[in-house]
């Protein structure tokens, strides 16, 4: 009985070791296709920081981007925010972002969305 258990066992054994191999490939992710010149869709692509923090006094940061074709610049519910250039054409860009002291003291938040002339928003 004990051989048999003995046995048993070594074939349970033997099928777990049979199962694991090193035939396992890893695929490491694709990366992204970069745009192709004169594709149809508009990308941008934002180069370093894209969150933006002021102290309470005024201020101004600076933006790098390229984008494929024609852009512009939208700042939504942040009336303290403005930008310049606020659009441009394709290329390399260094858009200055400028905040308004903050008077109130009181945090606030704005958001600015790039988009390209196919209405293709970053």
């Amino acid at each position: 009985m004990r051989k048999l258990a003995y046995l048993m066992l070594s074939l349970l054994c033997a099928g777990f070791i049979a199962s694991c191999s090193d035939d396992d490939e890893v695929v490491p992710p694709t990366p992204p296709t970069p745009p192709t010149p004169g594709a149809t869709d508009g990308v941008i692509t934002v180069n370093g920081e894209t969150d933006l923090v002021f102290n309470a006094e005024a201020g101004s940061k600076t933006v790098a981007f390229n984008s494929n074709m024609a852009w512009s610049a939208v700042i939504e519910k942040a009336e303290w925010l403005s930008v310049e250039p606020a659009s441009g054409e394709a290329g390399d860009i260094k858009m200055t972002v400028k905040a308004a002291a903050n008077e109130a003291g009181e945090a606030r938040e704005g958001k600015i969305v790039l988009k390209t002339d196919d209405n293709k928003g970053m």
